[in-house]
């Protein structure tokens, strides 16, 4: 199976290729499901998706039963790569002076690996649909260049916006903030927050102080997302009562910042 040499080659083991596959084939699985579909022993099941979420390749509902969902390869892929470049950079700092060591050629192969596997995954993705019967529950995803992506993605394609944000995620969300051309809400973790431009749509706020870091979004009033001050970790959902909750609170701390443009 071409697609399956192809993930290896991005630097992923056979069982987390199988898995990865099966998840684009099949959408939303079970623990059992998965491990019938990627042929993936049960035992092994729920390191392996633990390993592949910390690489940012899937989202995991934490609930009973637990399930898993892949993010969209063409953008999941991508973020995963540029993390394993930097790692075939290491290695060849280490090895440059050796030379059975081709970095060119390896190098070449993770890129050529990426596009046939991105291609050929995204349109089995596009097929599947990917319809979940479950975008109301939590589902949790790690990396730090994965929060951002799922973020950018609410924003273009929120027709409004609500956000919290801390200094090291407006560092990633400039460009963003600044080209948006909805109506939005912004609020500044603290004064130190800095932002260069901000367009005239956007109401924004300051706090002196929130005391923890964190980031929350929240688009078109239908689905929110939370993440860490680290930006290790982030929590999305749909659920109506969650939404609810943190657009509450939202407006809470909109009430006691102050607005500065």
């Amino acid at each position: 199976m071409a697609v399956l040499d192809n993930m290896k080659n991005l630097g992923l083991t056979e069982y987390e290729s199988k898995i990865y596959i099966a998840l684009i084939q099949n959408g939303e699985l079970k623990a059992k499901e998965l491990s019938e579909k990627s042929e993936v022993p049960y035992s092994k099941t729920y390191e392996v998706t633990s390993l592949l979420e910390k690489k940012g390749l899937i989202e995991i509902n934490r609930g009973r039963p637990m399930l898993f969902r892949t993010l969209p390869p063409s953008i999941a892929l991508g973020i995963h790569v540029d993390n394993y470049i930097e790692k075939i950079d290491a290695e060849y700092v280490k090895k440059k002076m050796s030379a059975d060591y081709d970095y060119n050629s390896s190098l070449l192969k993770t890129k050529n690996s990426l596009q046939s596997a991105s291609n050929t995954l995204q349109s089995i993705y596009d097929e599947v649909g990917n319809v979940s019967v479950s975008d109301d529950f939590i589902w949790t995803f790690r990396g730090k260049e994965n929060i951002v992506s799922q973020i950018q993605k609410m924003i273009a394609s929120a027709k409004h916006i609500k956000m919290i944000i801390h200094k090291e995620l407006a560092k990633y969300l400039s460009e963003e903030i600044y080209t948006m051309g909805i109506n939005a809400d912004l609020i500044l973790s603290n004064s130190k927050v800095e932002l260069n431009l901000i367009p005239e749509n956007v109401h924004t706020y300051v706090l002196d102080d929130m005391g923890v870091e964190f980031g929350i979004i929240i688009a078109d009033g239908k689905t929110a997302l939370f993440t860490t001050g680290e930006m290790d970790t982030a929590f999305k959902s749909s659920n109506n009562g969650l939404v609810t909750i943190l657009s509450q609170f939202f407006e809470h701390e909109k009430e006691e910042a102050t607005l500065i443009q």
